[in-house]
């Protein structure tokens, strides 16, 4: 086994498209999408909680740093709590716990080990026996234990706001930590979320606060609270935080709903059961009733991912496969025992000059002969040679996995296909993976014969699922197609292009309803099981991992908070649609069209104006005022200068309340401009030719700073500059930061990029491949730990971080490194 020890902060990429218009709606250009070869090695990140450490072989390892261990192997870990300290929990990698020893699950992707702890309880508060261990919890409030905790508001008791998560918020994980701020003039003695005793911490002057006192009882008037509380997989999980002061008042201080239910979107059928299952992206299986609709979860040891998987109905068992160094890994995880084992292991001895890697596209299992059928894709290991279909099979009666098919039947007939469905007679496939006009054909279950191809329809095609009327139905990045399997018909069951809301963006599996029989298709991006019935074509949301109610977002490019009405607005330009405002409602994530523009341009900018309740979006060189009282839209100003195309050059939008005034910055002339609100004039602030320092080089993004400052990045220099509002002067704050693997995010490359100051922590955020925190007193920069990509960033006066990402809005807290979901 090899252990490499690495410093540094693990981080999560997402790969997105940042052109205007580009979102993550467009699906894919053919069947397939290349995967990259599998690692050798696999990372796992500490995630240590204070007071903890992992030790492994007389090896410390603390918070931050990263081991690199063997694919398929497992590491045991100790874990080393200092004095005053004690174990709430620790999870991740598909481990188990036993006394002190963390042991890992087989390592078969990227992960974290996270330990939660908490110092140890020194007894009740002055003078009262505190409200103990339990109290409201999954029933609510009214739950008795040991000094129950009040179920009802009491007007003496301590006031507590929960700063994260948001009053409603979809959270992944089996723990997650609450935390607020409480208050009370008589001192607050204790903060419970849940039943579990909060951590209090006098307020600093990192949180605004205009009563920061000790009481005569030398409790704090103010306290930071924080509680790690686990988490239930339910559509519904109530959380209450109970207060007591030092007085003794007591109360139920405050109330937030949580969403942890996972939909897999890559799943089998049970069609003896009605049940739809797979694996989530941590380590869980869940299973949902087809005719209720609910759904149960568990976690099982040594999973990290569950890759196209297929139900066997006599052994209650789903089994999934992967290729892992050149071997098929054929496992089983028992539905009953909720545990994993490996069935098969085989060796596909791959020719290195033929073949770089192989994956597994799909599996499938036939009761008639107790056979599972494997389709693989052999990639070649060069360029210009042809990828190969590979179909395997599993006898579970002989324990014998063999190859059935490489690329042709035995009468030489060729087949090549990413997908497959099983059917009376034989193995249905594609006529190709590589999109264009698709066709299905058959090929006998002994390998011998392909039957002959069907018609074809032209939608991209890339999933296949048989109904009980010898009917294909194949889902596809332009529509969805039905072929009858018994004629060879092709027809168009339903287009994308009658269904904007719910285009598939990327198909992970399919399969058809017992219950309906209506086809499901399992769309990853868009993170949801889509429901299309099987008649009418019409497509519903059967699943979700979403919060909210209203249209999708699907690239939400530029974010302002209107933080007294709890709703933020976004500049939408993303997939097939026009451009358009939406609005979301903070406390329930729902979603609605502010203004739908009527053609799909270039979205430049988007600022609010607070107390007057207007909107101004920048599109192409036009800027638009949006009265958010319903009145019309109006045209405000447009920009002077065009390029050779008649197209300005706006890149990003800032209002400026105390000036009276829009701050725009214009990409090819190095500028910082301020249009007036009341006449429309522009004044250049800061060029090359106004003000000293650096040149703005390519600005792409605008913040306001402190009095009479604001923040750019330029894009061309990767930069971030402070600048003089008054003088035009640039200072140059900081051009370098590089993930813990050596990745610059401050890239010099014209990329589209955007920046937030927040100035209660004093940081200027930047939207980069992975949101940097630059703190701009030392100009030092900071990858926040498990943080993905972001297109922007908004900040709250109580220094809460909302982001948003393709089809999501999100929350982050800095102090727990997490993020939940506000809005999807």
């Amino acid at each position: 086994m090899a252990i490499k020890k690495t410093i540094g902060i693990g981080l999560v990429w997402a790969l997105a498209g940042c052109g205007g218009g580009g979102g993550d709606d467009g699906g894919s250009q053919g069947n397939t999408q290349t995967p990259p070869p599998p690692p050798s090695e696999h990372q796992v990140s500490i995630a240590a909680g204070e007071g903890s450490a992992l030790g492994l072989d007389g090896t410390t390892f603390e918070a931050g740093e990263s081991i690199n261990i063997e694919s398929g192997s497992t590491v045991s870990f100790e874990i080393n709590l200092a004095e005053g300290f004690e174990l709430v929990s620790v999870s991740g990698c598909g481990g188990t716990l036993e006394g002190s020893t963390f042991t890992t699950g087989e390592m078969t992707a990227d992960c974290t080990i996270t330990v939660e702890t908490k110092p140890v309880e020194q007894g009740a508060g002055p003078g009262e026996e505190g409200p103990g261990e339990e109290g409201p919890g999954e029933e609510g409030p009214g739950e008795e234990g040991p000094g129950e905790l009040p179920t009802e508001p009491n007007p003496e008791a301590p006031t507590a706001e929960v700063l994260f998560p948001w009053q409603q918020a979809r959270v992944k994980g089996e723990t997650l930590v609450v935390s607020g701020i409480a208050s009370d003039s008589d001192g607050v003695a204790e903060v419970f979320v849940n039943g579990v005793a909060a951590t209090l911490t006098p307020v600093s002057a990192g949180v605004e606060s205009s009563n920061f006192t000790t009481s005569d009882t030398d409790e704090a008037t103010e306290v930071q609270w924080s509680a790690s509380i686990p988490l239930e997989q339910a559509e519904q999980q109530m959380v209450y935080v109970a207060t007591r002061d030092a007085a003794g008042n007591q109360g139920l201080a405050s109330e937030l709903t949580l969403t942890s239910m996972l939909a897999p979107t890559t799943f089998a059928i049970d069609n003896h059961n009605n049940r739809l299952m797979g694996g989530t992206d941590v380590g869980e299986v869940s299973i949902v009733d087809l005719e209720t609709g609910t759904s149960t979860a568990f976690s099982v040891p040594g999973l990290n991912w569950v890759m196209m998987p297929a139900y066997v109905p006599d052994q209650d068992r789903l089994v999934h496969a992967a290729v892992y160094d050149g071997e098929i890994h054929l496992m089983g995880i028992d539905l009953v025992e909720q545990t994993q084992t490996m069935i098969k292991k085989h060796d596909l001895a791959l020719e290195p000059v033929l073949w770089s890697f192989a994956n597994v596209q799909q599996i499938a299992y036939r009761e008639t002969n107790n056979t599972l059928y494997l389709l693989l894709t052999y990639f070649p290991a060069s360029n210009s040679a042809p990828s190969r279909t590979v179909i395997f099979t599993y006898d579970f009666e002989e324990a014998v996995l063999e190859e059935l098919a490489s690329g042709r039947a035995q009468d030489g007939t060729t087949f090549d296909s990413d997908a497959m469905a099983l059917t009376d007679t034989g193995i249905l496939l594609f006529n190709d993976t590589f999109g264009g006009a698709d066709s299905v054909v058959e090929l006998a279950y002994d390998g011998s014969t392909i039957g002959p191809q069907s018609e074809s329809r032209d939608l991209t095609l890339s999933s296949l699922a048989v109904d009980a009327n010898s009917n294909a139905l194949a889902a596809g990045y332009e529509g969805v197609a039905k072929f009858n399997i018994v004629t060879g018909e092709a027809s168009a069951l339903s287009l994308d292009s009658d269904d904007s809301e719910l285009k598939f963006a990327q198909i992970r599996s399919s399969g058809m309803d017992p219950v309906t029989g209506n086809l499901l298709v399992g769309d990853s991006q868009r993170d949801m099981v889509i429901s299309v019935d099987a008649e009418s074509g019409d497509r519903s949301i059967f699943l979700h991992n979403g919060i909210g109610q209203g249209p999708n977002l699907i690239a939400p490019r530029f974010l302002v908070l209107d933080e007294a009405n709890q709703t933020v607005y976004l500049h939408d330009d993303g997939g097939n649609v026009d451009d358009r405002i939406l609005a979301v409602d903070l406390t329930t994530g729902d979603r609605r069209v502010v203004h739908q523009f009527e053609d799909r341009a270039s979205a430049n900018g988007l600022a609010l104006d607070a107390e007057n309740q207007v909107l101004y979006a920048a599109m192409n060189s036009d800027i638009y005022q949006i009265p958010l009282d319903g009145s019309s839209i109006s045209l405000f100003a447009t920009y002077p200068h065009f390029d050779e195309y008649g197209q300005g050059e706006y890149t990003n939008m800032e209002m400026d309340k105390d000036g009276q005034r829009l701050l725009m910055v214009d990409f090819k002339r190095n500028e910082l401009v301020g249009i007036d609100l009341g006449s429309g004039a522009v004044t250049v602030l800061a060029s090359d030719a106004v003000g000293m320092g650096d040149s703005l080089s390519g600005p792409t993004g605008i913040s306001m700073g402190g009095e009479h400052e604001a923040y750019v990045y330029s894009a061309s220099a990767g930069a971030v500059y402070k600048v003089d509002l008054q003088t035009g002067d640039r200072h140059f704050v900081i051009n370098s930061c590089r993930n813990p693997v050596g990745y610059e995010l401050l890239q010099d490359d014209d990329t589209m990029t955007n920046l937030h100051f927040d100035p209660v922590n004093e940081l200027v955020w930047v939207a980069s491949d992975a949101p940097v925190e630059v703190d701009v007193n030392t100009g030092e920069c900071r990858v926040p730990e498990f943080l993905e990509f972001s297109l922007d960033i908004v900040t709250t006066s109580k220094g809460q971080v909302l982001l948003s990402d393709f089809n999501r809005l999100f929350q982050y807290s800095m102090d727990s490194e997490t993020a939940v979901t506000l809005s999807k």
